[in-house]
């Protein structure tokens, strides 16, 4: 089926799940040999001297075992017909239970190479959920259960032409009421994903924001050259 999360594998006869690219299968961590191989490739570069990991797309890391057919939006629309992400809720495929397990276990993993003085092991998490503050907030972990150091904000990532004080102080204010208390804030306005500054908000405001994102409390992470104003 056209944009089918499933690919079919000539060699071993068997079709196998992917969120992305068919390039990029999806790993199983339901199976105990799966998580444990990513431990151990973790402890593998935490020994070679690594500072930490940043884990990408992290609200993808566990799907559902039924494997159920996610729920269309239009339950009228005829299933051949689906072929947009849109058309469906991904309720099956995106922060399943048993996902802040799997990230807990990420942790330990680092804090055991963090005890040596001066050499603490860092961990972020891309949260992915943008429109949904509480989950991203739920990546600190809590007051007894660590997880990521900060899941990255990308609040300020998506700021156009329409930009103005007022949306950036409730971004803002969102961020840091909505945030544990006592964790440190992370701050970014653009990436690989997007669009240079300039190009999405006008040069004028391109040494602004990077202001912004540099006396802002927290973590800033610039994309690179993006300091130098270019569209």
């Amino acid at each position: 089926m056209e944009n089918s999360a499933w690919e079919y594998d000539s060699v071993r006869k068997q079709c196998y799940f992917h969120q992305f690219h068919k390039e990029q299968p999806d790993l199983n961590f339901h199976n105990p040999d799966i998580h444990n191989e990513i431990l151990d490739i973790i402890t593998f570069w935490l020994e070679k001297g690594v500072d930490g990991f940043t884990i990408d797309a992290a609200k993808f890391l566990l799907e559902a075992e039924h494997l159920r057919d996610e729920p269309q939006v239009n339950k009228f629309q005829e299933s051949n017909s689906v072929t947009s992400y849109s058309d469906l809720y991904h309720d099956y495929t995106t922060t399943q239970v048993g996902m802040h397990d799997t990230f807990r276990d990420f942790r330990q993993a680092m804090n055991k190479f963090s005890r040596e003085p001066g050499r603490y092991r860092f961990m972020g998490a891309e949260s992915n959920d943008q429109n949904a503050v509480a989950k991203t907030m739920m990546y600190y972990g809590t007051s007894f259960i660590e997880e990521a150091d900060f899941p990255l904000n990308f609040y300020l990532h998506d700021l156009s032409k329409d930009i103005s004080g007022s949306l950036i102080n409730n971004i803002v204010d969102l961020w840091m009421k909505s945030m544990p208390k006592g964790k440190w804030p992370h701050w970014m306005v653009g990436s690989s994903r997007n669009s240079r500054i300039a190009s999405r908000v006008g040069k004028d405001y391109v040494n602004v924001l990077n202001m912004l994102l540099l006396t802002l409390p927290g973590t800033p992470t610039t994309y690179y050259g993006e300091e130098l104003g270019n569209g």
